[in-house]
This record gives structure tokens, sequence and C-alpha cells, in this order.
């Protein structure tokens, strides 16, 4: 369908940058009166600019409801050219800064738990050492919603553990591996094995973390037999104190181990199983769309990664 000339002329008038920005907001937020709170602006004026988006698109973007607003079909969509926009803005700005004042700027970042303590806590410091200018925000997320972040455009980079379902619109890399091994009391009797098999672990009592997690789902796929834990946890430091308490065995990162053998009287007996060792991934939407700062954090993760193999 043709859009006349006239129409198009009152679309782009009435669409500025900061309505869209504003209903964005709305959108994220759920509230008007909230998104009004934080650009200051009153809510009636929010409101004024979300029904002059609507009458210039000439659909419904909102569905307001006694608990806030959300989002209709259109409104998702017009979400996503928002957010695209603002990231694509973000990017000319953090570039043209880099320009005047050296680089600088600020990375998204979404992170599973296990890489943030074994490897990636480190290398953030690292990071902010060597480039001071660069702010980045830092998320913990299960590696599932890591990777839903980067497609949705809320982080720039995701570092997350395989396997996950991976969206068709995210390029992955590899960054590091981990391994596997069950966490033990130093006084059980698999406590003095070099390695165990995964399916010896079945017949002792087992702590189950995060039923959501990527970990979750590779020991269930792993299993010749449904796994029936005694617990379910929903931290790898619940974990830990459980196994400290007799109360059963775990698996976790190798990482997530070592240092607390002595303090939690715990050992972490390798896994010899091959689905033990478990790839960790960086991913972004696009490397070629990231900011300059975010490519800068992208490289060096991606060549630290590269240097411990």
């Amino acid at each position: 369908m043709l859009i006349k000339a006239s129409k198009m002329h009152s679309i782009r008038e009435r669409t500025d940058l900061y309505s869209l920005r504003l209903f964005l907001a709305v959108v994220d937020l759920g509230s008007i009166a909230e998104a009004g709170r934080r650009n200051f602006i009153a809510p009636t004026a929010v409101t004024k600019r979300v029904q002059e988006l609507e009458e210039a698109f000439g659909v419904q973007l909102l569905v307001r409801g006694s608990k806030g607003v959300s989002a209709t079909a259109a409104g998702q969509a017009l979400a996503r050219h928002v957010r695209a926009m603002s990231n694509l803005d973000e990017r000319m700005r953090s570039e043209l800064n880099d320009y005047a004042a050296g680089v600088r700027g600020h990375v998204k970042l979404f992170a599973n738990p296990s890489a943030l303590v074994q490897h990636l806590a480190d290398e953030i410091q690292h990071f902010i050492h060597t480039y001071p200018d660069i702010r980045v925000d830092l998320v913990e997320a299960l590696s599932e919603q890591v990777v839903h972040a980067v497609r949705d455009g809320n982080a720039d980079l995701g570092v997350f553990a395989a396997p996950v379902p991976l969206p068709a619109e995210i390029e992955v890399y590899p960054y590091r591996q981990d391994h596997l091994v069950a966490v033990v009391p130093q006084t059980h009797e698999l406590a003095s094995r070099h390695q165990v098999e995964f399916v010896e672990l079945l017949q002792y009592p087992m702590i189950a973390v995060h039923g959501a997690s990527s970990l979750a789902a590779l020991l269930a796929s792993a299993s010749v037999s449904e796994i029936k834990p005694t617990f379910r946890v929903a931290t790898n430091e619940v974990a830990r104190w459980l196994v400290s308490k007799g109360l059963g065995i775990t698996v976790l990162p190798e990482g997530l181990v070592a240092p607390y053998k002595n303090c939690l009287n715990v050992v972490g007996v390798p896994i010899k199983d091959a689905f033990a060792t478990r790839h960790i991934m960086l991913c972004v939407r696009s490397v070629e769309s990231l900011s300059a700062s975010a490519r800068t954090m992208f490289d060096a993760l991606k060549q630290a990664g590269e240097l411990t193999g």
C-alpha cells in the first residue's frame, strides 16, 4: 500500500526521536507514570506524545489496563525499531567521541555466573584498567537469558555456557572452556578418586542447582535415567554449603570448587565423560555493528580466550 507524501510528512513531523524514546521507556517500564518520572516529564505529556505517535502511524501502540500498559503487536514492532535507532545513535556518538577524546564510551555486558567467577571478572578488571574511559555495565544472568539479551539489543556482548538454544539473529564465537567436577565432602568415598563417571553419581543424594540453567540442561541430556535430586537450590553457593554439611553431592565447574576446598572441606572430583568439558561462548548481534567501545571489549575478550586456548 502506497502512503501519500502528505501522510509521510505528517509522520516525520510527529515522530521525533524524543517521543520515540519516551514510547520505548513506557514499553520497557510498563508504566506511563514511571516513564514520565524517569524522563522528568509529566505523565499527561507522555500520554499526549504516545497518542500523537498512534495518530501518525494510524495504529494502536499500547493497551492500557488497571496494572499499567503493554505494547500491542504494532507497538512491539515499533519498540524494536526504536531500540535499533537508539543503538545506532549511541554507536554514532561513541565513535565521534572516540575521534574527539580517544577511546571512551560504555559497554553493556551480560554473563552467566560460572564464566564471571572463573575467568571474566579478572578480564573485566584488566579491561577497565586498560581503558578507564569505557564504562562496563555488567549484568549476571543465566545462559539462555544472556543470548536473549543480546538478540533483543539489551546487551552489546554476552558470555554464556553451551549448550543453549541459539537465536538466528546472533553471532557466536569461542571464548573459553571449563570442566565439570563432582563436588563431594572430603570424607566421601569418592573424594580419593582421580576421576568419576557421571552415572556413578546418580546413586548418591543429588543437589541440583537452578533447573533453568545451562548446566542443569546439560546434565539432564547426559543422564541415561531421570535425575531425581534430593535438594533443589537457586545458587552455587548454597549447593556447596549443603555438600559441606554432608547432605549430598552436586556437579559444578571446577573453578567454582577449588577456592573453597579448605574452608568448606569439599573436593572436586573430575568427571571423565566427554560432556564434562563445556564450551564458554561469546556472542553479539553483529561484530560489524558494534560500537567502537563494544568492539574494543569484544576483541579483548576474544584475544584473552585465544591466548589461554
